[in-house]
């Protein structure tokens, strides 16, 4: 999976872009009062793919990422 990033191409670039897509998602979440397996269940991803979501470091694969940018049109 290629995912298509407006930052330069490295990985403080590339780590930057995951963090801030991380809090627009919690963002996301928190305004619509959903729970991680509300969140889950809209992006059709599975429980556990969100677990530790809340916590500092969570480190999701890219398919989740790319589904929950999809869901709150990040």
């Amino acid at each position: 999976l290629l995912l298509t990033f407006p930052l330069k191409r490295d990985y403080k670039g590339i780590m930057n872009y995951i963090d801030k897509s991380i809090k627009k998602i919690r963002t996301f979440k928190k305004t619509k009062g959903l729970t991680n397996s509300g969140l889950s269940r809209l992006a059709q991803l599975s429980k556990n793919a969100l677990h530790n979501f809340d916590r500092e470091g969570w480190n999701p694969r890219a398919e989740t990422l790319r589904k929950l940018e999809d869901l709150t049109n990040i």
